[in-house]
Formats: structure tokens, sequence, C-alpha cells
């Protein structure tokens, strides 16, 4: 099997805007070539979860607290996108997160990440909105 990319007749490396899903900013490069039904890819597109740089940096503050769904229909189901929990049942991002100081978790370290749903996050949410 080749490695190279296999052009698309119509749209020759095909490429699409790798799109950072925590900030929504560019991040890199997607090419696919040939892709079924020599369809166009999509001119900006999310291919994971993995940060950009500057949402790392960011990251790496705290504890980058990210508010979850059972439901996985957004992604198609892709258990790419889903992060597991000790049991290995799947949670899908909804895109919300903070990052909050270490020691305001119990055992949190700068660079770890934490699950929490919706509640949570909105009780999280309206108390920095209180706090402006």
């Amino acid at each position: 099997m080749s490695k190279g990319i296999t052009l698309s007749k119509k749209h020759g490396v095909n490429p699409s805007l790798d799109i950072c899903f925590w900030c929504g900013e560019p991040k890199g490069l997607a090419l696919f070539g040939r892709m079924k039904g020599d369809a166009e890819a999509p001119k900006r597109m999310v291919t994971s979860l993995e940060p950009c740089d500057k949402c790392m940096e960011k990251f790496m503050l705290g504890v980058h607290l990210i508010e979850v769904t059972d439901d996985g229909s957004r992604f198609g189901d892709n258990k790419a996108f889903a992060f597991t929990d000790t049991e290995g049942k799947p949670h899908w991002p909804t895109g919300r997160y903070v990052v909050m100081k270490p020691e305001a978790m119990k055992d949190g370290k700068p660079g770890t990440k934490a699950l929490c749903d919706k509640a949570t996050m909105d009780r999280l949410l309206q108390g920095r909105k209180e706090k402006k």
C-alpha cells in the first residue's frame, strides 16, 4: 500500500483548514486527496480534540475542566472525539470549559483534565459572572 496521497481528479490534494475545537482558530492544514465520490473536502473542519499551541499553553496553567455529555450524535458517535471515564464509558465535549487554578481542585495538577456535567459548568460560569 502506498503511503502517498491519491490526488483527486477534480480537487488535487483537496485541502481543508484544520480548526482547533477549543478556540475555533486555524491550527494547520489537512490534505485529503481523493475522497469517496471524489467529493471536495470541507473548507474548514475539526479533525481532533488536540488543542492548538495557544490553547495548550492556557490549559497547562491549571486543571482543564471540560463539560461533557453522553450524547455523541453531534460527532456521529465517533469515539475518537470522546473522553472515556475510568469505566471506559465515552463522554463527548460540548465545547464549554474552564481552566481552574490547581489548588481549587482536590489533587489538582497543572495540565490535567477533569470532566463535568452541564449543571456543574453552569454553576461555575454563573459564579464568574457574579464576580465581575
